[in-house]
């Protein structure tokens, strides 16, 4: 049994016809780089990964302690990289049966994580199927690993958890990087927000970010003053 990520690439296409191949491929290396420094960081936890166009799998299997909360730093790492980059990543983590060798991947777990990308993500981020946690929480209780994992966790009103990839910023990098991000992540929003030509179900991604974004200025008031004020609907 493994825990697995899917993740999807938004407006893949739109990134294709426009990006130089070089700046395409730049970013997949970057995503590469990601993961072999995390099995690096976790070298008791095999982190298997594979890229396939605009989709990303991630999996590590579950009889391994820090499992779940490796896949979900994983997934949360990428996503911040592609964040920082002006695209946007949706996903499902979830838990189950998973095969794979050098050519071939499947199994439940890794449909089960489609299904919640697909079907329940709605917003990019990354969310994480219910039964997964509380079952991980019972192995997991009174642990190092518990606490970790409920740093990288948010809850929606509609008791859905996902992945808070902001927490990461307060925690893996520098003041400097960590306002200049900020910079970048604010006039990615704003740029887009004003776009009055924008599908509308591309603008409501970016509300939701926008909400997001706002949510960790107001938890975090050291930085409240790049609250993005613009008023969108």
């Amino acid at each position: 049994m493994y825990y697995v990520g899917f993740l999807d690439i938004l407006g893949f296409k739109k990134i294709v016809c426009e990006k130089e191949e070089k700046d395409i491929l730049n970013i997949f290396e970057q995503i590469q780089c990601i993961i072999d420094n995390l099995k690096k960081e976790f070298d008791i936890v095999p982190i298997f990964y594979r890229i396939m166009s605009d989709s990303i799998v991630v999996a590590c299997d579950d009889s391994i302690p820090p499992a779940l909360t490796v896949v979900l730093y994983c997934c949360g790492k990428i996503q911040e990289l592609l964040l920082a980059n002006g695209i946007l990543l949706r996903g499902g983590v979830s838990h189950g049966k998973f095969y794979y060798n050098e050519a071939i991947m499947y199994g439940k777990g890794l449909v089960s994580a489609y299904e919640l990308e697909n079907n329940i993500s709605k917003y990019p981020r990354i969310v994480v199927d219910t039964s997964s946690i509380i079952e991980y929480k019972s192995k997991m209780k009174d642990t190092d690993v518990y606490f970790e994992l409920f740093n990288l966790l948010e809850k929606d009103t509609q008791d859905i958890y996902y992945i808070d990839t902001a927490l990461m910023y307060l925690h893996d990098i520098s003041q400097k990087e960590l306002i200049y991000r900020i910079k970048k992540i604010k006039e990615l929003l704003e740029k887009n927000l004003l776009n009055i030509k924008l599908p509308l179900n591309v603008r409501e991604k970016y509300i939701w970010i926008k909400d997001e974004f706002n949510d960790f200025m107001k938890r975090n008031p050291q930085y409240s003053s790049y609250q993005i004020k613009i008023d969108v609907k």
